[in-house]
């Protein structure tokens, strides 16, 4: 994780639309009685109001060694991977293989 000070500039560079997110009151993963998603219209929030979300945001810096995708169509799936290099910049190598 990073230090509280580069956590806050990134705070502080996420929209006010964004931080409503980290702002419910419902805490995430919470199971919705309703089989349609959840409206929202009501995510505006005052920077004070979002400021509740605050404690709830985190940033996490990871490094992929290696990505594994499947994209999946009705012509026929298709699948890759993509193994990075040693430094976690540069795609070493990236092979299609079977889904």
């Amino acid at each position: 994780m990073l230090g509280f000070a580069e956590e806050q500039l990134a705070w502080d560079a996420t929209p006010l639309r964004s931080r409503a997110v980290y702002a419910s009151i419902e805490p995430p993963g919470l199971v919705l009685p309703s089989n349609q998603p959840p409206e929202t219209g009501d995510r505006e929030l005052s920077e004070m109001e979002a400021q509740r979300g605050r404690e709830n945001f985190r940033v996490l810096r990871t490094t992929a060694l290696s990505v594994d995708i499947l994209y999946l169509r009705p012509e026929g799936h298709v699948r890759a991977r993509i193994d990075y290099g040693t430094d976690g910049q540069k795609a070493a190598t990236a092979h299609w293989v079977v889904p």
